[in-house]
């Protein structure tokens, strides 16, 4: 089986060498946890060695990204101009927008073979706005998912959709999410963590008067992973696990 590397020191090792290829992962956490730069890492990591990526942002500019970016990985325009490196922004105010559609045309344009989708919770909260085609073969009462007023069911069927839709296509795919505040599920849509193949959670602790972030895998599929949290630091070269022991 081939893994694809994340690129964050520590954390590959920990998944023996990468994710699965052609998996859906989930990173999920709450404001300040570093799920932006997790995902542009793992763009920036593909692009270093020749696989394109794409960014697909819902919430955040494209220009606010890479400036993100930048102030961790210094080449990242150059290889943002070599096409390595690609952003697709999705409207926010464009009804019956086909994300689906626009996201798999993006990736035949870009040959893209990692995406990262941030956010599925701004999906959740915009999905009145788009629309996702269905094959008439699935049991589902239309051919398309859109509402003016999603139900909170109907925004669980649209996500499991969503995501299982990009998982047809020939990429690696990583989705952004925020976390919980009730202690059942790990996120907000209460749906993704179950579709995805893998669940990371970012959190931030409390300890004494410091925040220490830390990171868990909370499942991946054919990966021996070993449970517990592992301390995340932001270093000048982006994400790291500093307390990882072979």
């Amino acid at each position: 089986m081939r893994r694809v590397r994340i690129g964050i020191k520590g954390l590959d090792d920990l998944l023996q060498g990468g994710v699965p290829e052609n998996n859906s992962i989930l990173i999920c956490g709450g404001p300040g946890t570093g799920k932006s730069i997790f995902g542009l890492q793992f763009i920036y990591t593909g692009a270093k060695n020749k696989e394109p990526g794409l960014y697909v942002s819902i919430e955040e500019k494209p220009e606010k990204l890479r400036e993100q970016a930048l102030f961790f990985f210094k080449d990242f325009k150059k290889l943002e101009d070599k096409k390595l490196i690609n952003f697709l922004k999705i409207p926010t105010y464009t009804a019956g927008f086909d994300i689906v559609e626009a996201i798999k045309g993006a990736v035949k344009k870009t040959k893209a073979k990692r995406i990262v989708i941030d956010s599925l919770s701004i999906l959740s909260i915009n999905s009145s706005m788009y629309r996702i085609g269905l094959k008439t073969e699935l049991p589902f009462s239309s051919a398309v998912i859109t509402s003016n007023n999603c139900s909170s069911e109907e925004i669980k069927q649209m996500i499991y959709i969503f995501i299982n839709k990009l998982s047809e296509l020939p990429t690696t795919n990583l989705f952004i999410d925020d976390s919980s505040e009730q202690g059942m599920y790990l996120t907000r849509d209460a749906v993704s963590e179950f579709v995805c193949d893998g669940v990371i959670r970012l959190k931030q602790l409390m300890i004494g008067r410091t925040v220490q972030r830390v990171l868990e895998i909370i499942k991946m599929r054919n990966t021996d992973v070993k449970p517990g949290a592992h301390t995340l630091m932001f270093t000048d070269s982006g994400l790291q696990i500093i307390d990882f022991r072979y």
